[in-house]
């Protein structure tokens, strides 16, 4: 009440976007008071016998009322890029992974490691999936490494422990994990995954690249046209320089290069010599990518493995010790 926010004790405190609402919350309770305020003043103070109820004119009260409901219906109405979070899980992502792991209790040891490979501070799967196996009547754990993240009571030394469940978020299935699949999800709903994993398995098929002179001549275009400031040809000049660059590491990195639909765009209007990308693959890629992410996916599939002790310490080898600790 006196702050208009309550966060927890932790490194999150530090954080000014948890504090946003405050501004808002405290003119609200600061309305309140007044109001509360003033009630109790007329019941102690006389009113003259002179003065008169206030009587506000209708236009008054018509432009109050507008002023009032107008930003918060417009906002209902107004669709804007801010109102959603990016990196954000869908729901039906988090149901999968839960049915999976909840499908193999018996083959969990508690109290549950749980790792994330993939994940970061704006996507939570992690903590999603957390909460849902606590909810579950697991008990979770997590690295020690992450404190100042989780409640001390809940970290331990993933050295220590028997068996690990691995959340693994990222573009296309992943690859050399050891363990045991247990639970899938489709953090993209209705992305054709089919088209882009054979796209990615085509762009490893070979190591030679070969751009193409259709790609330079259509890239080169952009910097010759008429009507561009100096400053205009010098960022396509530059641009045209990155993006060759990206597509030449294509078979090294298909996955992170497919998931930008500018890219996808241009490959399928002008395709490049080597490798050799299906046509269809790539509209079908084009034509189910998803509106709400820009220009850019950041994970097409969710992966859950259950890992026994040998099999963690070989997907997440202990920190080498220091000379100095060795002596």
């Amino acid at each position: 009440l006196l702050n208009g926010a309550s966060v927890p004790n932790s490194i999150e405190r530090n954080r000014i976007g948890f504090y946003h609402w405050a501004f808002a919350l405290a003119f609200l309770e600061l309305l309140i008071l007044l109001i509360v305020g003033g009630s109790l003043i007329r019941r102690v103070v006389p009113t003259p016998a002179t003065a008169r109820a206030a009587v506000f004119p209708v236009p008054a009260v018509s432009a109050a009322l507008v002023l009032v409901l107008a930003p918060a219906a417009g906002n209902l109405l107004v669709s804007r890029a801010d109102n959603t979070i990016g990196f954000q899980t869908p729901k039906s992502t988090i149901d999968e992974v839960e049915r999976g792991v909840l499908a193999h209790r018996g083959a969990l040891s508690e109290p549950t490691l749980l790792l994330s490979r993939g994940d970061n501070a704006f996507v939570g799967l992690e903590a999603a999936v957390a909460a849902r196996l606590d909810a579950a009547g697991i008990d979770v754990v997590h690295p020690d490494y992450l404190a100042g993240y989780v409640n001390d009571r809940r970290l331990v030394d993933y050295r220590t422990v028997r068996a690990a469940v691995v959340v693994i978020r990222g573009l296309g299935p992943p690859v050399g994990v050891p363990g045991t699949l247990i639970a899938t999800g489709d953090p993209v709903p209705g992305f054709d995954r089919r088209a882009f994993n054979q796209l990615i398995r085509e762009a490893r098929s070979t190591s030679k690249v070969i751009v193409g002179r259709a790609i330079d001549l259509r890239l080169r275009r952009l910097s010759t046209r008429a009507g561009l400031t100096s400053m205009e040809r010098k960022f396509f000049v530059a641009a045209r320089r990155v993006i060759i660059a990206t597509l030449r590491t294509l078979p090294q990195d298909p996955a992170d290069v497919l998931a930008h639909r500018s890219n996808l765009r241009l490959l399928a209007e002008t395709p490049m010599v080597s490798p050799v990308l299906d046509h269809d693959a790539l509209e079908r890629v084009l034509r189910t990518f998803p509106d709400d992410k820009g220009d850019t996916i950041a994970a097409t599939d969710v992966s859950v493995f259950l890992l026994s002790r040998q099999e963690l310490l070989k997907f997440e080898p202990p920190p080498k010790k220091s000379h100095q600790s060795q002596r």
